[in-house]
């Protein structure tokens, strides 16, 4: 069935008009309204919306009943779409917690949930935390599942690795790790040093491109390398940082020079208008100026 505000296909509702999609967007307090678009969500991501835009005041009673008919959805195999691992789990534990139903649990061992979330495993160190030893560690099988995504971050920077990790990629795991109670093995961060080596060796300021700007470039460089010195105490980066500060410190030069130039242009007298009196170089010599130059002059008889 479709009109101008709404299709609706099977049991998925999608709103095509633009003022409902405004009016959706806004905070919901109705346990009906909001219990229904629940069940009816197609996809993952338009599920954590909804979940998401539940008024604060709302009352416990009608988050119950919400997400008690966000976890039915999800149990169907009606909802599509995928989002970030770290997200999903976020959001499905908030559900869980809220309803009290840990049998969603043992569906999710049964079955899961692979369809709707692809892995991001830089992410993971905060979760795996949070299934150990934090707000779901109570929960059936979640030490069981912490401790196989754990085993995802050790490998993630194995040496057996068959490619070498980017520095982005290193910097967001080590501020993943800071901010986790996850402990990881002397191994582990022997190769998280190897690989962060690695990445610093490939960055070269003379793979900044004319279109690219090199402060900032430079800086986002260092910026990771921040991040990832706030794990390990490695030295790896030490020539690098080096080569960068000194590259900064250059362009800060020249930029200090560019705006005094400007500022002394800035201050110079202007030139004259057209219609003020010129020098006579610049505006030509008229037929008395060269009289009277060469009026000095006497013919030798």
């Amino acid at each position: 069935m479709k009109s101008s505000f709404v299709v609706i296909e099977n049991d998925k509702a999608n709103f095509i008009n633009p003022s409902v999609q405004d009016y959706l967007s806004r905070e919901s307090s109705d346990a009906t309204v909001a219990a229904t678009l629940a069940r009816c969500v197609p996809t993952v991501a338009g599920a954590l919306s909804i979940w998401k835009k539940l008024d604060p005041q709302v009352a416990e009673s009608v988050r119950h009943q919400v997400a008690a008919s966000m976890l039915e959805a999800l149990s169907g195999s009606s909802v599509t779409g995928k989002i970030a691992l770290h997200d999903l789990t976020g959001f499905v534990g908030e559900l869980v917690l809220k309803t009290g139903n840990a049998d969603f649990c043992q569906h999710l061992r049964r079955q899961g949930l692979e369809k709707l979330f692809w892995t991001v495993t830089a992410k993971l160190p905060v979760f795996v935390g949070e299934l150990e030893t934090g707000v779901y560690s109570h929960l059936p099988h979640a030490k069981a599942y912490g401790r196989y995504l754990r085993l995802e971050v050790y490998r993630y920077v194995s040496s057996e690795r068959e490619y070498a990790m980017e520095i982005e990629e290193l910097s967001e795991l080590a501020t993943s790790l800071v901010a986790s109670p996850v402990e990881m093995s002397e191994e582990f961060y022997r190769n998280f040093n190897e690989a962060a080596e690695e990445a610093g060796d490939v960055l070269e300021l003379s793979s900044i491109s004319k279109d690219q700007d090199a402060e900032q470039v430079i800086g986002e460089w260092l910026d990771h390398f921040d991040k990832i010195e706030s794990l390990t105490s490695t030295s790896a980066f030490y020539w690098k940082r080096k080569d960068f500060d000194e590259r900064l410190a250059s362009i800060q030069q020249m930029e200090d020079y560019r705006q005094r130039m400007e500022e002394t242009r800035g201050s110079a007298p202007r030139s004259q208008s057209s219609g003020q009196s010129r020098p006579a170089y610049d505006r030509g010599f008229s037929n008395e100026d060269l009289r009277s130059m060469f009026s000095s002059l006497k013919r030798d008889d």
